[in-house]
């Protein structure tokens, strides 16, 4: 295996661990010293691919949208071609991503003021990605309209970026569910359903 190779295993490996480590017990008591001490390295090596741990949980948080792009294109390409049917999925796969990657919610929890949220969308990949996604939201509006499925006076400037705010909402299970007092399934199935109604010609 090459040097390269290797630094590349190593932080994959580091990632991994200390992914399960902050699932396991949150930022401030996930420690350098514990995910070094399982992965099997020395500190010094660590900070060979990592500065700190704010820097190791914006890796971790790149490598778990990384993942979550990977899902949503199969996804979407699964989709119906209908775009009343695309942006259903869409909003389905927006709103339920918290629960297939529950580490979201812990990070915002740590982090509530989305302090590491904005230094990574400032990112340019990040901020690539973000355009890219509204641009294929106002895309499916615009084919919903052009089709006679969508309200011809819908907003295509706006619209997306309050759509794609919603998902925002899931961070706050307890709020929108009057604790427990409807299922988060409930609760998505019921706000799609309005938003579709909202919007159908």
């Amino acid at each position: 295996m090459t040097k390269q190779r290797e630094k590349a295993s190593r932080e994959k490996q580091i990632l991994a661990v200390s992914r399960r480590h902050f699932e396991q017990f949150g930022y401030k008591k996930t420690t350098i010293d514990g995910i070094v001490q399982e992965v099997g390295i020395a500190k010094g090596t660590f900070f060979l691919h990592f500065q700190s741990k704010e820097a190791l949980l914006i890796g971790v948080f790149q490598q778990l949208r990384q993942e979550v792009l990977t899902r949503f294109e199969t996804c979407m390409s699964a989709s119906s071609p209908s775009p009343s049917q695309q942006l259903e999925t869409l909003l389905r796969f927006a709103l339920e991503q918290l629960r297939a990657y529950p580490l979201f919610l812990r990070l915002h929890q740590i982090d509530p003021e989305f302090r590491l949220f904005r230094q990574i969308l400032d990112l340019p990949d990040t901020q690539q990605e973000l355009d890219q996604a509204l641009n294929q939201l106002r895309a499916i509006l615009q084919a919903g309209i052009d089709c006679g499925e969508f309200r011809q006076d819908l907003d295509l400037n706006h619209l997306p970026y309050i759509l794609g705010s919603l998902k925002f909402l899931m961070f706050y299970p307890e709020l929108i569910t009057a604790n427990g007092q409807i299922s988060t399934q409930s609760y998505i199935d019921t706000l799609i359903a309005l938003i579709m109604k909202g919007l159908q010609a």
